[in-house]
């Protein structure tokens, strides 16, 4: 028999704070990963610096 993994992921819709703020909150509640808009250009860099550093997965909408 398979093991079933679930992954809860975090929509960032309607959350406050900057980037930084907004997935540490996610990842202090245990989501495997976050939903979220791509980035404005001149934050992408930093935006997938995050994802790294969270070990995030992410869906883009």
């Amino acid at each position: 028999m398979r093991e079933l993994n679930i992954q809860l992921y975090k929509a960032l819709w309607g959350m406050e704070g900057s980037c930084r703020d907004q997935l540490t909150r996610a990842a202090q509640a245990g989501y495997a990963g976050i939903e979220a808009p791509l980035p404005p250009a001149n934050l992408e860099a930093e935006f997938k610096d995050l994802l790294e550093e969270f070990r995030f997965i992410t869906l883009p909408r």
